[in-house]
Formats: structure tokens, sequence, C-alpha cells
């Protein structure tokens, strides 16, 4: 059966890269789809190029709305949406030809509550997508699918590149006023699902670009993935005490992120407190970190410099970044 699938964009200050990103999914090869784009009060001229995409395919539907963030965005689109399939597409990336495709084999083969597809990290705006489908494919359950995502081996947490049930987002919408919406029900959306399957052709292209919202000046705001990563991940334990070890390391993770935008930042001593604050929670779980097998020997480097000093600490993660950009 090839049954309407909606593809739900999400659109801000992106005027740069939207041709690309909207000619990306309206060339693909599966081609029952609705294509939502929702500006989100974007000051550039994203509404009039999204207009110009609706007048030129008719599977386009436009939203124009005052700018509330990611969240709202897509939760408005959810509503409204008339495939009972959706995939979520971020404005500054883009998908190969068979993106959905792909997705909606894997979910129609192997019975699937929630598919997922392999990424690429771009950096090169120019980067071109490939068109290949998945040589391995892994069926979770839900536990194995929570430990997995927990330590970012397949699975990832952000709300692109995965194929849902429209019936399942509408009973977790992301919550508004976060910018770490993704992460916020990322883990509870799996504590609702068994069958997670993801398969491993990187058919989504992740742009990062140095004005994202990941490379903000730091603010306050930021701060909030420290307080989401604690208070989404304890459900996990709750359920899974034996996973406690997973979400300590990611923990971690997160709490790293949130230092190194803090002391890579112009003011980072206005945030002392902060900084205090993410330093005693690495401390406090550095013989789990220092212990474990994880395949990711990062952490262990980057929490064994923060102990010597903070400035060794960021240089050592300006090297680590440096060497993935050239990767």
């Amino acid at each position: 059966m090839n049954e309407l699938i909606t593809i739900i964009i999400p659109i801000y200050k992106v005027e740069q890269y939207l041709r690309r990103c909207v000619d990306s999914v309206i060339a693909q090869s599966y081609k029952n789809l609705e294509i939502i784009l929702v500006d989100d009060g974007s000051p550039d001229n994203c509404g009039k190029i999204c207009e110009e995409y609706k007048a030129k395919d008719a599977r386009i539907v436009v939203i124009h709305k005052q700018n509330g963030g990611q969240a709202g965005a897509r939760n408005d689109a959810v509503k409204i949406a008339e495939g009972r399939l959706i995939t979520f597409v971020d404005s500054d990336d883009y998908i190969a030809l068979n993106y959905v495709e792909e997705l909606y084999c894997l979910y129609t083969t192997y019975n699937a509550d929630l598919v997922q597809i392999s990424y690429e990290v771009v950096y090169n705006a120019n980067y071109a997508a490939s068109k290949t489908v998945s040589s391995s494919v892994i069926k979770f359950d839900q536990k194995n699918a929570i430990k997995d995502m927990l330590l970012s081996e397949h699975l990832n947490d952000g709300a692109w590149g995965k194929l849902y049930k429209q019936d399942f987002l509408l009973r977790h919408p992301y919550p508004v006023g976060k910018i770490y919406e993704d992460l916020a029900v990322a883990y509870d959306m799996l504590l609702d699902l068994n069958v997670i399957v993801y398969g491993d052709a990187p058919l989504y292209f992740y742009f990062q670009r140095a004005d994202s919202t990941m490379n903000d000046t730091f603010s306050l705001k930021q701060f909030d993935e420290y307080n989401i990563v604690n208070t989404s991940t304890q459900k996990v334990i709750d359920r899974y005490p034996e996973l406690r070890d997973q979400v300590l390391l990611r923990r971690a993770f997160s709490y790293f992120a949130v230092l190194y935008r803090i002391l890579s930042s112009n003011d980072s001593e206005t945030y002392r407190e902060q900084i205090n604050q993410i330093k005693k929670s690495l401390f406090e779980i550095k013989k789990t970190v220092l212990s474990s097998n994880n395949k990711d020997k990062a952490l262990k480097i980057k929490l064994s410099s923060l102990m010597i000093s903070e400035r060794l600490y960021l240089l050592l993660q300006k090297v680590i970044n440096s060497v993935k950009r050239g990767r």
C-alpha cells in the first residue's frame, strides 16, 4: 500500500538553505507525500519562498505563524497532518532521494512502531546527497533501544531522521519554550514503544552551521540541556534501574556539551555558578565515567583533563571539535 506520508519542516531564518532542503523533499522517489512548511514567523524571505513552492507543488501546505520555536511549529503541523505517518526534516538539513522510501520500507517490513535512518553530519553547504539502501538493519525492543540511544551507538534523540505514527506524536507533543525539546521527550517516547528499527543507510544530511541553535553565544536558556537530561533520563532509571550506568554516561555527555558552550563564551565567568554546578555533577559520577567500557573514550579524556584544569579541558575539547570537522 502506497500510503500518504507527511513531511514536516519547521522554518526560521534559513533563507540561505531553505531551497536546498525543500528541493530534496519534493524530489523524493516516494511520491505520495504531504509536505507541510511551517513558517515560524521568520523575519527574512522564508515565508515568500514557502509560498513560491506551494504554487508549484500541490502536495505542499504552508502554515504562517508567530514565532514560537520548533516545538510549537512541529506540534501545530502534526495536528493538521493528513498522513498517518510523519517524518521531520530540519530546514537547514536535506535528505537523499530515497529517504522516505527507505523509512517506509523498513516500517512495513518490520511492522515497526518507530524507524530511524542513519545520517551524516555535513559542514560543506555543497555536499552532495547520495542514494543508498540499508545493508544492516537492527530491530530493537524497548529496553535495548533505550540503552542504544543512551550510548548514541545507533539511535539518537533528535526529532529528525525518523518515521513516526501520527497518533503517537499527538500523545507526545514537544514541550514549547525549550530549545532542547527533542531531548525532553526522546526517552518518554521510547518508553511508549515496543518495536524500534534502525537502518544504516546515511540518507539524512545534518548540516552543522555556525549560526545554528547549537552554536549561539551562551545564554541561560542553553542551561536547559543540563536540567532536561537529568529529568528525562530519570524516567529510564525508574523503569530500568539496571541501565543506571548508561544513564550517567548520557548525562555526562550533556554536561560536557553545556560546559563547553559556557567556557568557550566571551563572558564565561558570568556563569561561574553554573560551571561549578556542572563540575560537581561530573565529579559525582566520575567513577562510572572512568570505569566504563564505552567504545567512545572521549568522555574519559575530557573528565580527566577537567580534573586537572578547566583550561586544559577547553583546549582539549577544541582539538576534538577540530578533528571532527576535518573528517
